[in-house]
């Protein structure tokens, strides 16, 4: 996994990240995931100390745009994905979850965390 932040210190960046993923039947396929922070505050990958609480309330927000399957996650290579559609999720919990650190994976519509990956 590479990813790098281009922009100055608070936020008015982008973040990019590349990683090469197993992931809904996709084998072994390079993916970049982009954001530009709109707000001044942490940069999504550089957020330390990922708590229980925040995976909670992160978790409760997707609940709301993903129907009731046995599998709405993934983890692989230090990377968490959430199979939600982000063209269903609401401007503001979206804005949320990019404060959690969620970043929309635009390539394979779902979400994915570098905060609360598998390491």
């Amino acid at each position: 996994m590479e990813s790098g932040w281009t922009g100055g210190r608070g936020g008015g960046g982008t973040c990019v990240a590349a990683v090469v993923v197993v992931f809904r039947g996709v084998t072994e396929r390079p993916m970049t995931c982009r954001t530009t922070a709109t707000t001044a505050g942490p940069r999504p990958m550089a957020v330390k100390g990922a708590t229980v609480k925040d995976l909670i309330e992160a978790l409760q927000i997707f609940a709301k745009y993903i129907p009731d399957v046995a599998t709405p996650t993934s983890c692989d290579h230090d990377v968490l994905y959430v199979d939600c559609d982000p063209d269903l999720v609401d401007p503001n919990d979206e804005e949320r979850l990019r404060e959690l650190s969620f970043l929309v994976n635009e390539e394979w519509g779902c979400f994915m965390s570098f905060r609360f990956g598998s390491y």
